[in-house]
């Protein structure tokens, strides 16, 4: 059986063509065919590992730009309960800023 893809009749009587496709171990490194190297599409990883890196440093940067610089708003007196001991800096800023402890007018 050397005829290798070629059509073989078969069955005992009238039988019928049927393509028949075969394949032979011809030895390591002969034949036609050869195995193509794997091929990678895109960058490198290096590179998208770079790219991640210096994408999130400018989002810290942006980040600690628009931070305040206090670490937030301070409320520098509790103005909630109006007492006569209070200090002229604390009943002018409550009365500026809450609108309590201010001077009967």
């Amino acid at each position: 059986r050397g005829d290798y893809g070629m059509m073989t009749l078969v069955g005992p009587t009238e039988g019928e063509w049927v393509a028949e496709t075969t394949y032979r171990y011809v030895g390591h490194g002969l034949g036609e065919f050869s195995a193509s190297p794997a091929t990678r599409r895109g960058p490198p990883s290096w590179c998208m590992c770079a790219a991640a890196l210096v994408a999130c440093l400018v989002v810290a940067f942006v980040v600690a730009l628009a931070w305040p610089a206090g670490g937030g708003a301070t409320v520098p007196f509790h103005c909630a309960d109006v007492s006569a001991g209070w200090s002229e800096a604390k009943r002018s800023w409550c009365c500026r800023e809450a609108g309590r402890g201010c001077p009967a007018a």
